[in-house]
């Protein structure tokens, strides 16, 4: 069997867990940092690689090398890049797998070496330049090629290696093999891949699907191959192989296919229509899906898994229908944020944020729905239970998921709650252009924090550093309070006059901050009160005597909750007292 394969993947495991405004992702495997080509610590000597090892299975050489067609990006110009032509063998029933990569790479480093990382389970047979062999180190994952001598000939290096599939869900006599690119099952160097193609050999009777464009699909006697390849740059490849029943829709359009496990009790024919409206939903505010199908593949890895593509869910979270929407959504949202466009955790969890909004804006609808505004204040309330008045690690700077309780509120809920204040002080118009340019100005290049910044800049024609600074790069949160409240009768109606007030010990934040007040008569009046040092001040005539009035009850700003967000008016309680309803 043969499959060619080629795009980059993202790994993001979630678990069932849903808080704040909706879903709550379980840690991902963290990324670990590029892999630099300098010796390790003397105290772990690298080890020669054994040359004397048996041979690999039989490969199909390439006629051209694929680095030509790769379009020059963003992400790649004039860096190292490996293009990788990798084929594949996987024997479900032993759990162990074979592979022959031809790595084209594009410029040799300037100190020699080629470093990568491949999984401890897997032993390198031979590492060779043009059939020449070379001398490799290995330590753990990482190994590095020693090229010193050859920078000035085209460089492909071909590596073979065997040994046991990686990961626990992949041992003789699993349901199937879940490949992502964190495991390492081929010669990995995070984030610098260029155009790839995948042949991967499974039985017959298993089917296969891969990030990248499939290419063709062959069948032997105990065999099937399948090849895709992948024409952008990208960080990574991805595989899911079992013995699926494959279901395709027959709408015209982006094509959506469900492999489910046989006799599964999942619609899919459901859960194809399910997951053609999340993408119908997402396109007119990102841009276009930016891939050629989507697959909704059943698999043992656990919560759900997205790569270009692709989405992988556990049989368990596929049966969840109260949580279904929000895994759901969130991992098709990746195909723009870190699919279209790459992210890895050394720029930060980025990614995640915008996940968590595409999420909360597909499953909450209206930003003032009911639902919408409980779910933001679970958000503060878990913030206040579990951060409180501490600092924490900035939005910015979270570049892992643990320990997870903190690092998943910061990363993904604070982050998912500054894209929230950012469409609020912009407005839908602005907002949602800046999110289309942040994908079409930056497709297949990895991005920042940064970069979103400037198409919200273009979007807007705002100066938006005040706001991303103060959100993201502190690790404090503001807190508010209502102070020197006081209502009057006046003619023609009643006076209300006060302060809000910053009361965290940190310096203050650049707000504006709703106020609301309500009348006996049953009205609503609001207002936003500049509060841009540590207190501004409100003063207004309403027609009614005011009840209540009340900071943000909406949830519209983060925050640490305060115990005197609200001042209570009634014939029995002072108009002076302020209590936390």
């Amino acid at each position: 069997m043969q499959v060619e394969t080629g795009m980059e993947g993202f790994g993001l495991k979630v678990a069932i867990a849903i808080a704040g405004w909706g879903l709550s992702l379980a840690p991902p495997i963290a990324r670990p940092p590029l892999c630099v080509p300098t010796p390790p610590p003397a105290a772990a000597p690298e080890q020669p690689l054994d040359r004397a090892g048996v041979a690999a299975p039989t490969a199909t050489p390439a006629t051209t090398s694929p680095t030509a067609a790769v379009e020059t990006s963003r992400l790649n110009a004039g860096q190292f890049r490996l293009t990788h032509d990798l084929q594949v063998r996987i024997d479900p029933e032993t759990g162990r797998m074979a592979g022959d990569d031809r790595m084209d790479v594009s410029r040799i480093p300037n100190d020699g070496f080629v470093c990568f990382r491949l999984h401890p389970d897997l032993n390198l047979r031979d590492v060779t330049l043009n059939g020449e062999r070379l001398d490799v180190s290995r330590r753990g994952n990482k190994v590095r090629v020693d090229l010193r001598g050859h920078e000035n000939e085209p460089a492909r290096v071909r590596v073979r290696y065997d040994g046991r599939i990686p990961g626990p869900e992949n041992g003789p006599g699993q349901l199937g093999v879940y490949l992502y690119d964190e495991s390492y099952w081929h010669p990995n160097h995070m984030g610098e891949h260029g155009e790839s193609t995948l042949t991967v050999t499974v039985p017959r009777e298993w089917s296969a699907t891969a990030s990248g464009v499939e290419q063709s699909v062959r069948e032997g006697d105990n065999f099937r191959s399948y090849t895709w390849r992948t024409p952008w740059a990208g960080s990574g490849l991805t595989l899911a192989a079992a013995q699926y029943d494959v279901t395709r829709d027959e709408q015209s359009g982006l094509p959506v296919r469900a492999f489910l496990y046989p006799n599964s009790d999942v619609d899919a024919n459901a859960l194809i229509r399910r997951s053609r409206d999340v993408v119908n939903f997402f396109e007119p505010l990102f841009g276009p899906y930016p891939y050629d199908r989507l697959d909704i593949v059943e698999s043992m890895s656990e919560g759900a898994n997205a790569s270009p593509g692709i989405i992988l869910f556990h049989p368990t979270t596929l049966r969840d229908a109260e949580t279904l929407d929000d895994f759901l959504s969130h991992e098709v949202s990746h195909n723009w944020w870190a699919g279209a466009l790459a992210g890895y955790t050394e720029r930060g969890l980025w990614y995640e944020a915008f996940a968590e909004f595409s999420a909360n804006i597909f499953t909450r609808g209206a930003v003032d729905s009911p639902i919408a505004v409980r779910d933001r204040h679970a958000v503060l309330d878990r913030w206040r239970d579990v951060i409180g008045a501490n600092e924490t690690t900035p939005v910015r700077d979270v570049n892992s998921y643990e320990p997870w309780d903190e690092k998943n509120l910061v990363a993904y809920h604070k982050g998912a709650y500054v894209l929230h204040m950012l469409r609020d002080r912009l407005g839908d118009e602005a907002f949602f252009k800046g999110m289309r340019a942040f994908v079409e100005d930056n497709r297949a290049s990895f991005v920042s924090w940064e970069d979103a910044q400037s198409a919200f800049e273009t979007a807007s024609g705002q100066d938006l550093g005040g706001f991303f600074s103060q959100w993201l790069d502190r690790g404090d949160a503001p807190s508010l309070a209502l102070e020197q409240v006081g209502a009057n009768a006046v003619p023609g109606g009643w006076s209300i006059e006060g302060k809000v007030r910053q009361v965290q010990t940190g310096a203050p934040y650049d707000l504006e901050v709703p106020v609301v007040v309500k009348t006996r008569d049953g009205e609503v009046h609001r207002r936003n009160v500049p509060v841009g040092a540590r207190e501004g001040t409100f003063s207004w005539t309403l027609p009614a005597e005011p009840e209540s009035v009340e900071v943000d009850p909406e949830a519209r700003i983060f925050r640490l909750r305060s115990d005197s967000e609200m001042w209570v008016s009634s014939r029995e309680t002072p108009p002076t007292t302020l209590t936390w309803q």
